[in-house]
């Protein structure tokens, strides 16, 4: 016989047990990272990534905001989500850098991941936390 030389600790063992599922919902994020990008056809974009609180644990989530004519409104919505001013012509990704706020995440369309589907604004204090699993209906999107 071999000793298997491997053990789990009881620390562990509770990291084991059922958590609520991950779904459709509004959650608290910390901004990782804003960087300036650029789309394949030449769009400017910022390309975020969001760490979200679910259940005692965090994930990744990844956005892209971007900058033109018809997406404004979705520029403003991110930037009110941290008490900045989207009218600031000289607003830095620094500025994101480590912001907290809360939006509402969805399924993206064709995938088994999910989506910013909005940015809340500061101060938002609706229900938080996947719909199905909180007993509250999904936010509307």
């Amino acid at each position: 016989m071999t000793k298997i030389n491997f053990t789990v600790s009881a620390e562990e063992k509770e990291t084991f047990k059922p958590q609520v599922p991950f779904g459709p919902g509004i959650y608290d994020f910390e901004i990782l990272e804003v960087k300036a990008g650029e789309a394949s056809t030449g769009t400017r974009r910022l390309e975020v990534t969001l760490l979200a609180n679910h259940d005692g644990r965090q994930f990744k989530v990844f956005d892209n905001v971007y900058l033109t004519d018809n997406s404004k409104w979705r520029y403003d919505q991110f930037c009110e989500c941290f008490g900045l001013d989207s009218t600031n012509e000289e607003l830095d990704t620094d500025e994101f850098q480590g912001a907290e706020g809360v939006c509402s995440l969805g399924p993206k369309e064709d995938s088994a991941y999910m989506e910013v589907k909005r940015y809340q604004p500061v101060g938002y204090s609706g229900p938080s936390g996947p719909a199905n699993a909180s007993g509250v209906d999904a936010p509307p999107f």
